[in-house]
């Protein structure tokens, strides 16, 4: 199942390990960027994901932030573009307890 939420505000009650989440994205110019999400928890909830973009894959694991609308900015790494778009896919890569994350946004920095 692959979700589509360009128009929501959040993502939800992510329960199935099967789903994911996918986006076009378009960075100002080439090169390194520091990726981030924007995300809640609850404690025991949560599991490891994959941040896919520009041919790279970042592993990551969902960190308790107090709630699922006490929402957090969770380094994931970096990546770098070789062209201004590109198509970013989170994945779970392994069971999810309870729900993966509540995802409010995916944050793209340049690094200089």
């Amino acid at each position: 199942m692959k979700l589509k939420y360009a128009k929501q505000v959040e993502i939800t009650y992510w329960t199935d390990p099967k789903a994911t989440a996918e986006w076009s994205v378009k960075v100002p110019q080439p090169g390194k960027y520091e990726i981030a999400l924007i995300m809640a928890s609850e404690n025991e909830q949560g599991g490891k994901f994959v941040v896919s973009v520009a041919g790279q894959d970042l592993s990551a694991k969902t960190h308790p932030t107090g709630g699922w609308h006490h929402y957090m900015t969770l380094p994931i790494g970096s990546a770098t573009f070789k062209e201004t778009t590109a198509t970013l896919k989170i994945t779970p890569s392994g069971p999810i307890r309870g729900s993966l994350m509540n995802l409010r946004a995916v944050r793209l920095t340049p690094i200089p």
